[in-house]
């Protein structure tokens, strides 16, 4: 899917935001410096189609923007912040994106 929402826990509802560029299903998901980033996934249930495309949502803007693609398509990625990098691992495979040169490490 493409379609976005989160849940306001103030308003107790949830809310719509901007559709991602891509449509992808299992994504990993991770916050980095208040920016949402959808990592990977699949297109389809039915193929091995995996994703290595990374999409950044911004909330000040309500856009989501392609970023570097990182060097191998994952599925169901598990994503954490720190130190102002993004982590993404699967299996023993670990990449780290660097959002200031937009680029992914191995």
């Amino acid at each position: 899917m493409n379609s976005v929402e989160y849940f306001d826990s103030i308003c107790h509802k949830w809310i719509t935001v901007a559709s991602m560029k891509e449509y992808r299903m299992d994504a990993g998901v991770g916050v980095l410096n208040g920016v949402v980033y959808a990592v990977g996934g699949t297109k389809s249930y039915t193929k091995n189609d995996y994703l290595n495309s990374v999409e950044a949502y911004e909330q000040s803007t309500n856009v989501w923007t392609l970023v570097a693609p990182m060097n191998k398509k994952r599925r169901k990625p598990l994503v954490m912040a720190m130190d102002g990098l993004l982590y993404v691992f699967e299996g023993n495979d670990v990449e780290m994106y660097n959002p200031v040169t937009n680029h992914w490490s191995i």
